[in-house]
């Protein structure tokens, strides 16, 4: 056994430890068995609790000098962030004590942090979303819902229209296409709704009008359920407090979860503090409310079924099949709540044959249809908005126009806080319209951006190419369209490593850090790196004995940096010495500084690590020589 961990159960142990498992962790990887911290924990605990809470005490009081109305100028963020990070060197420090240097499993110590992770959640939920609106989206598709209308149907601007129309004001003549009596019965619902007293305040700050919901189907049923709530309270509070407190709920179902499945490996239960204790988590859930902590809850739930199958015996196969089949079907539903879990599905596949054989076909066949028939409603939009396209093909003086789906602009278009994605596609953006034009900024050199070092002709050349090679891809979007098929391929490779990796052991351990590492690396590799996506990660954090990881959640909340740079280093000027000012300045340097090191460090320990192994087996080679 590895030294620093309990003896797994009997069925595990009869399953697993029989054979020479291909996965094993290094003594200096697992915490030390000669050192008992559990009383020194408890009060390392209590202390980093205390503290912690006042931390979250003072963002919430802040969070209300950072509401919309507030001028940005006025807005406490760099406070805020400050906040966060002193909070964020306490969760480091347990998680190295209690993951990596501790062996404390005791129930007192587990109790103390899931009590104080309660109350960290309780206190950020009275504090505003700072700077994050998603929020108010998610309450309205919670409204529509709850009308029995599909949230994939209509743009909110179509409801901003009605109501311009019934104050007399300009109407948009785009959404004139709506002839169907029941469908304008629809809309002058929905703005009666958004017009109301209780949700006026809301409707206002929904963003990105334009598009139809791009959240998909599995989160509207919990979007309604809040909205019912907010609806019998009555007021703009009652719908923003219910929203954010059912998604904290998710949040510590998540990790109630992460519990069940530590017990079930007997691994110390306190190792969930790298999920209970994260500042990441509690910035991006307990305080802006992002709906990830259903997709989150989900996806971890799905990770314990199919562990718990994992784990039977060989005489217990059958009793097997219904975890496997329900870990699919939960998979699945992830998926209807935020596509990334679909990454997972070769690993589960891949675990599952291996363990099931034959037996596992039907399971493995149930996943894909239960997405197609959860993601039906945004296929039937997409195909009902190309339809419409094409009816309107050739026809003059038509200005009409279907609401774009969402979730196909973010697929398309959407870039942010992205690094490796970020350094690639620049490389492939053409300046101007032809190879001669040049960027004025700089004169004859390749770009102003300095790390982009391909020539102007290199670059058009290759969108040419690329646009003349799809047809369905524009010049302007080919950039991005390649850049995002050179990502997925590397992060093809990750996955046929990871899944290599699952096909030769039998330790569901090394299955759990094969989907932390699948997913941490499709985060990597996005072209949209926002935080809060981080968390898709964060519950199979622990499975992963590389300590570099837990900085991540450490570093991305420098993503609200962007808005201190909207808000206050506006200019044309340079700011610190670079050519960038403004939302420039973040997005060429700041992610530059919040993910290369870290990426070179995490190479750095692998580095390591290999030369370590090598020199252990040159080490047991030359003694085996001798004996």
């Amino acid at each position: 056994m590895p030294n620093g961990y309990h003896a797994p159960p009997a069925a595990i142990e009869s399953q697993f430890l029989s054979k020479a498992s291909s996965h094993r962790m290094k003594e200096s990887d697992v915490p030390s068995s000669k050192t008992n911290y559990s009383n020194d924990n408890r009060h390392l605990i209590w202390w980093c609790g205390i503290g912690t809470a006042l931390l979250y005490a003072c963002i919430t009081w802040l969070s209300f000098f950072c509401d919309p109305q507030t001028p940005g100028q006025q807005r406490p963020l760099l406070a805020v962030l400050t906040l966060f990070s002193i909070a964020g060197i306490a969760y480091l420090t347990l998680c190295w004590r209690l993951i990596f240097r501790g062996q404390d499993s005791s129930a007192k110590s587990l109790s103390v942090i899931v009590g104080w992770a309660i109350v960290f959640r309780i206190i950020l939920l009275f504090a505003l979303p700072i700077q994050e609106v998603d929020l108010y989206r998610y309450i309205w598709d919670g409204v529509v819902t709850a009308q029995g209308i599909s949230p994939f149907k209509f743009s909110p601007e179509e409801i901003e229209d009605q109501l311009a129309a019934r104050e007399g004001g300009t109407t948009n003549a785009s959404f004139r296409y709506r002839t169907k009596v029941s469908e304008q019965q629809q809309v002058t619902a929905l703005a009666t709704l958004a017009g109301g007293e209780d949700l006026a305040e809301v409707f206002e700050q929904v963003h990105f009008k334009q598009y139809t919901t791009p959240y998909p189907p599995t989160n509207q049923p919990v979007f309604a359920v809040a909205a019912l709530i907010g609806q019998a309270i009555g007021n703009f509070w009652g719908y923003l407090y219910a929203m954010k407190g059912i998604l904290i709920l998710f949040d510590i179902a998540t990790g109630l979860v992460l519990i069940k499945l530590l017990a079930r490996l007997s691994l110390p239960q306190t190792w969930s503090v790298a999920w209970f204790w994260c500042p990441l988590v509690m910035k991006e859930i307990a305080n802006s409310g992002h709906l990830d902590s259903i997709a989150v809850f989900l996806t971890t739930f799905a990770i314990w079924m199919l562990v718990r199958a994992l784990c039977l015996s060989a005489s217990d196969r059958k009793a097997g099949i219904p975890y496997l089949s329900g870990a699919f079907a939960v998979l699945a539903l992830a998926v209807g709540a935020k596509i990334y879990p679909i990454v997972l599905f070769p690993l589960f596949a891949v675990a599952a044959v291996r363990r099931f054989g034959v037996r596992a076909f039907v399971p493995v066949l149930l996943f894909p249809v239960l997405v197609g028939v959860l993601l039906w409603p945004i296929l039937c939009h997409l195909e009902s908005v190309q339809s419409l396209k094409q009816q309107l093909t050739g026809v003059e003086n038509r200005i009409v126009s279907a609401p774009p789906p969402g979730i196909e602009a973010f697929a398309r278009h959407w870039e942010m806080n992205d690094f490796l994605f970020m350094v690639l596609v620049e490389n492939l953006k053409p300046y101007g319209q032809k190879p001669e034009d040049a960027d004025p900024a700089v004169g004859d050199l390749p770009s102003r951006i300095w790390f982009v070092k391909t020539t102007n002709a290199f670059r058009h050349h290759a969108a040419e190419a690329v646009a003349k090679a799809v047809s369905t891809i524009k010049k302007a979007e080919a950039p991005f369209w390649l850049t995002r098929r050179i990502t997925l391929g590397v992060f093809g490779l990750v996955l046929l490593w990871a899944c290599a990796r699952v096909s030769r052991s039998n330790d569901p351990r090394l299955f759990l850090e094969m989907t932390f590492l699948t997913i941490a690396w499709f985060w990597l590799l996005a072209p949209t790196q926002n935080p809060w996506y981080w968390t898709w990660a964060l519950p199979m954090i622990c499975f992963c004995r590389n300590p570099v990881w837990y900085l991540f959640a450490f570093t991305s909340l420098a993503y609200y940096l962007r808005f201190y740079c909207e808000y206050h280093l506006m200019g044309d000027e340079g700011k610190f010495a670079t050519p960038y000012a403004g939302t420039e300045l973040f997005d060429f340097v700041v992610p530059i500084l919040e993910f290369a090191p870290l990426l070179l460090m995490l190479m750095l320990v692998m580095l390591i690590r290999i030369s370590r192994k090598a020199g252990h087996a040159a080490n047991g080679g030359r003694v085996a020589a001798t004996e």
